[in-house]
């Protein structure tokens, strides 16, 4: 038996299930095969440098609208990025423990917070959705946890903070179900798009969409260019989505569908990034590139290309 502490809302006692309305949101641990390791450090390296290349966009603009001073804010975050209680102690749990990155990172954050709330420091859980150099362009920071509100204060220097709740992970989550969306977008397009250039009704079919839904190629369009060189990111993106649904006891029927089709691409291994690291190519170019190459084409055994 759990004994909850609560305040009472009328006179009497009462015994029977209590529902639990507030629950946080958990960061999954699954186990991973040794093949899969040097994977999940590459993941874990790419967040890194993703991570680093926000937070040094963020700096700069804060730099150029108050000055060197409040700029200097952001050092201790670059300098987390680097520390290696972090990201090197969560690279030894993924070697050590064979584990996905994404708890090894949580492990690491745990272990971190054992040694600081003794001293009454809060952590602050927190995601961008946007590209950090258009940040006030429509890129808005989501946070939670406890003391997230104290965070909207950086609207003063035009960075959009939208807090979720007081449960730290909620970001997180929000994040990885926010995702379903845009790469579940990418993966229906390409499976139809290679559907209407089999048929050669590519540009007929492309025509139509845009009539009945105004703007959303356009929106799709550089997304989908970019998995020429994203493809594989993006489908571990799938996947956690689909575990964090099972962890919940919820099915997740799209989500491993869209991973195939990703998958597929990144197996295409047309991975070429520009010198600049822009994404090369327009829209109708990369779908003949992925036709071309045998997307999710049968060959005469039956399987796919």
């Amino acid at each position: 038996m759990e004994r909850l502490n609560g305040i009472g809302v009328s006179a009497g006692t009462v015994v029977g299930p209590a529902l639990v309305a507030i629950q946080r949101t958990q960061v999954i641990r699954f186990p991973i095969a040794p093949d899969r390791v040097a994977r999940e450090l590459s993941a874990l390296e790419r967040a890194r440098i993703r991570s680093r290349e926000q937070i040094e966009q963020i700096r700069r603009r804060v730099h150029d609208l108050r000055g060197a001073d409040l700029a200097a804010i952001f050092d201790a975050q670059l300098l987390m990025l680097d520390d290696p209680m972090l990201v090197g102690r969560a690279a030894t749990i993924v070697m050590e423990e064979r584990v996905n990155a994404e708890w090894a990172v949580q492990r690491a954050l745990d272990e971190i917070a054992a040694v600081l709330n003794p001293a009454g420091i809060d952590f602050v859980d927190g995601c961008i959705i946007g590209s950090a150099a258009k940040m006030g362009k429509g890129t808005i920071v989501y946070v939670s946890g406890q003391q997230a509100s104290r965070l909207q204060s950086l609207e003063s220097f035009n960075i959009p903070i939208k807090v979720l709740g007081p449960n730290t992970n909620q970001a997180s989550a929000f994040k990885v179900v926010y995702a379903g969306l845009t790469k579940g977008l990418q993966g229906l397009f390409c499976e139809l798009f290679m559907g209407a250039r089999r048929f050669g009704l590519l540009k007929e079919l492309t025509a139509q969409y845009e009539d009945s839904f105004p703007g959303l190629i356009d929106k799709v369009s550089s997304s989908i260019v970019g998995l020429r060189i994203h493809a594989r990111r993006r489908a571990e993106e799938m996947d956690e989505l689909k575990r964090t649904f099972n962890h919940h006891g919820m099915e997740s029927f799209m989500a491993p569908a869209v991973q195939k089709v990703l998958e597929s691409i990144a197996a295409l291994e047309i991975e070429k990034a520009s010198e600049s690291g822009a994404r090369q190519g327009d829209l109708q170019e990369t779908l003949e590139l992925f036709y071309q190459k045998g997307l999710l084409q049968v060959n005469a055994a039956g399987r796919n290309s």
